[in-house]
């Protein structure tokens, strides 16, 4: 058996050796999802199946889609020549190609969600519009769900006065961005199907061109984002989708679980895959977990199992208040540090608390501070967030981009 394949188990190794048609590969949290996908593309380019530049994959992070490359280039000389990214990234990289068959200038740049605000602050104040009838992040959620949707202003029918308003923004906003050379990542993603859409020539090319399109946590595609997929699928391409139902929790940015039953019955895939052993939760914990997910509606299917031991049970521990919730961890902690002083070395360094939004960890950083407990916050802004280096780029923008 060859290195890329010895290391895989049996559900894996079908998964990663699928000689023909199309696949939906469900696989659940742990099971190795990176490993077969990544196993998947060195297969095709060891055994002759696909050339480097066949292969389009398309991940939902910039982390993953170098994770990917990077393990690829341990096995792979070539993977420079194959197309991994985000939709966002792959989107932009297809428009720079072919900026000259767009509306947009040679020189069009990216807006992040600051950026955008501060776009949209303009026009209020070029147009006299008021902020507090009509708020920046209701007006930014209109364009992008528009947008989202591929749906451009001269196209949108407004149900009442309100929605009128809201597309006469959306108008001026995509002239001023035109103007401006300026991009959100919703238009990344619209102005590309719009490319492959309106001409037959680029679009049978790339058809052509990607004869193996893997999708990682398809789960978490919008409709928009599957029609782009079904718009780059050619007669000779083969679609091998991994995902989860289990794990799709973005419906609020626009994700479509949905998409999973759909291209199940579009692409003509009658047993999906399973990937059902978890490398990475000790039994009890699978077992809650498994417990909880059984009662989702309209569940595709599965039922991890453990490849680690029992492990400890969990514990639900039921509180009034964020500070009694802190006082019960600190509590905790230290008595877990102290215990292990009497047995295996237990070190504050092993501990970890989740929470679920920023602004949840002021509890338990005062508590933590009363008892004495060192601890390290992680997270908090993103690099390219930070003031200092925004200005920075600002400046940029305006020396690589005079309008």
């Amino acid at each position: 058996m060859s290195k890329t394949l010895h290391h895989l188990n049996s559900e894996q190794l079908a998964a990663v050796t699928l000689k023909e048609g199309n696949a939906l590969i469900l696989a659940g949290a742990g099971t190795g999802k990176t490993t077969v996908l990544t196993s998947r593309i060195a297969w095709l380019l060891e055994n002759g199946l696909a050339y480097p530049e066949h292969i389009l994959a398309v991940t939902f992070t910039n982390k993953g889609a170098q994770e990917i490359l990077s393990r690829l280039q341990s096995q792979v000389l070539t993977s420079h020549r194959m197309w991994v990214g985000t939709f966002h990234g792959l989107c932009h990289r297809m428009l720079r190609i072919h900026v000259k068959m767009t509306p947009w200038s040679d020189e069009f740049q990216i807006m992040d969600t600051q950026d955008q605000k501060s776009a949209l602050k303009r026009l209020y104040k070029n147009y006299a519009i008021n902020e507090v009838e009509f708020p920046l992040k209701d007006t930014l959620r209109y364009i992008s769900n528009q947008k989202e949707q591929g749906i451009r202003s001269l196209e949108v029918i407004p149900q009442n006065v309100e929605d009128k308003k809201y597309l006469e923004i959306y108008s001026l906003y995509e002239k001023q961005c035109l103007n401006e050379g300026l991009m959100d990542f919703a238009e990344l993603l619209l102005s590309c199907y719009k490319l492959l859409q309106d001409h037959a020539e680029i679009r049978a090319d790339y058809q052509n061109r990607f004869r193996h399109i893997l999708i990682d946590e398809f789960q978490d595609t919008s409709l928009f984002q599957y029609k782009w997929i079904k718009l780059l699928c050619g007669k000779q391409s083969q679609i091998f989708v991994v995902g989860d139902d289990d794990q799709s929790i973005y419906g609020f940015r626009g994700a479509r679980v949905e998409n999973m039953r759909d291209y199940l019955k579009e692409f003509h895939i009658d047993n999906p895959i399973k990937l059902e052993d978890n490398y990475r939760s000790q039994f009890a914990i699978l077992e809650a977990a498994n417990g909880v997910i059984s009662h989702n509606d309209h569940r595709l299917g599965k039922t991890l199992r453990a490849a680690q031991t029992m492990g400890d049970k969990v514990l639900v521990q039921e509180l009034n208040t964020g500070m009694q919730e802190a006082q019960w961890v600190a509590d905790k902690i230290r008595s877990l540090v102290r215990t292990s002083s009497l047995g295996a070395s237990i070190k504050y360094s092993d501990i970890a608390v989740l929470y679920r939004n920023n602004s949840q960890s002021q509890p338990f950083e005062s508590t933590l501070l009363n008892h004495q407990v060192p601890y390290k916050i992680y997270g908090g802004l993103k690099f390219y967030d930070r003031a200092e280096i925004k200005n920075t780029l600002a400046y940029l923008r305006v020396i690589a981009n005079p309008k």
